[in-house]
């Protein structure tokens, strides 16, 4: 199989495109490729592109050998409304939601999160979260991790509660009998 790496742009077939810096790294130090072996590009809108590597350094290439149209998704649109969770929780769930074809993400501060996020740091936590959804795209074949993560507007989250619950109360669980 062979190594599959997001690019948001894809040039056409037969031509030489430059590849974004984080891949270049990747490809380079991490997986120790060399130039003239092949890998897959996609860009997330469900086009893929059999690549070779022609150079690595300053200005990162690779030629596009053919380009094709792939859809990989589930036929119905999944969005996940999720609770912020601390810690490496929050990520783990974002990278399994992705691998199960999970198409948008809405995380949310509940009556209950420990995490409170807000201003700049509830931007960089999306934007880690968005490197997530990328690198379990990447891995699983799947292009709905490039999808932009869903974030309220205004630096308020919204706060859900379970139905028939009043503030400080528990749900009492049914009985058996």
């Amino acid at each position: 199989m062979l190594p599959r790496f997001f690019c948001p742009e894809l040039a056409p077939a037969g031509q030489e495109m430059a590849l974004p810096e984080a891949v270049a790294h990747h490809a380079d130090r991490v997986l120790r490729l060399k130039p003239g072996q092949e890998v897959s590009l996609f860009d997330g809108e469900g086009r893929e592109a059999r690549a070779e590597l022609l150079a690595f350094g300053r200005d990162p290439r690779a030629r596009i050998a053919e380009l094709a149209e792939i859809d990989r998704e589930p036929p119905i649109a999944i969005t996940l409304v999720q609770a912020l969770a601390t810690g490496d929780k929050m990520d783990w769930i974002v990278q399994k939601a992705v691998e199960l074809g999970v198409t948008s993400f809405q995380p949310v501060s509940a009556e209950r999160s420990v995490l409170r996020l807000d201003g700049e740091r509830a931007a960089k936590r999306v934007e880690h979260w968005r490197q997530v959804a990328v690198s379990a795209a990447e891995q699983c074949g799947c292009r709905s991790g490039c999808r932009p993560l869903s974030a309220r507007r205004g630096g308020r989250s919204t706060r859900w509660r379970v139905r028939g619950c009043r503030r400080g109360q528990r749900r009492r669980r049914p009985s058996r009998y």
